[in-house]
C-alpha cells in the first residue's frame, strides 16, 4: 500500500533524479557567472556610474544571489536525500528562475543605460521578457 505523501511526491517528480541535478547545476552555474560579472562591476564601477545605476546593480546582485541559493536547494535535497523538502523543489526552481530573470533584466538595463537614456534603456531591456511572456501566454 502506498502512503499519500509518497504518492504525491511521485506525481510531482516526473523526471529522473539525474535530469533534475543537471538542470539545477546548469542554472546554478549560469547564475554564478552572472553574479561574478555583476560583482566585478560593483567592485570597480565605471566613471560615470550614477547613484541610480549603483542601486539597480545592488538589486541585480541580490536577485542573482537569491537565484543561486534557490537553484542549490534541489541539489542539496537530492544529494542528501531530504525527502521532507522534495515537495518544495518546484517552488525553489520557480523562485530561482524569477530571481535570475530579474537579475538578467537589470543587468541588461545597466548595460544599455550607458548607451541611451535611462527610461529607454530599461524599456529596451524589457522587450525580450515581454516577447517571452507573450509566447508563453499564447500557448
Amino acid at each position: 500500500m502506498v502512503e499519500p505523501d509518497k504518492e504525491d511526491s511521485s506525481k510531482e517528480t516526473d523526471q529522473p533524479v539525474h535530469v533534475k541535478l543537471i538542470e539545477t547545476s546548469i542554472l546554478t552555474s549560469f547564475s554564478g557567472i552572472l553574479f561574478a560579472f555583476l560583482l566585478r562591476i560593483a567592485t570597480s564601477p565605471p566613471e560615470g556610474f550614477s547613484l541610480f545605476s549603483r542601486f539597480v546593480l545592488l538589486i541585480a546582485l541580490y536577485s542573482s544571489c537569491i537565484s543561486i541559493c534557490s537553484f542549490m536547494v534541489p541539489i542539496f535535497t537530492i544529494k542528501f536525500r531530504l525527502e521532507i523538502y522534495e515537495k518544495r523543489i518546484r517552488n525553489a526552481m520557480k523562485v530561482g528562475a524569477v530571481a535570475a530573470l530579474i537579475a538578467v533584466f537589470l543587468s541588461l538595463g545597466i548595460a544599455l543605460n550607458g548607451l541611451i537614456d535611462r527610461e529607454f534603456a530599461y524599456a529596451f531591456a524589457a522587450l525580450p521578457f515581454i516577447l517571452i511572456a507573450l509566447v508563453v501566454w499564447r500557448k
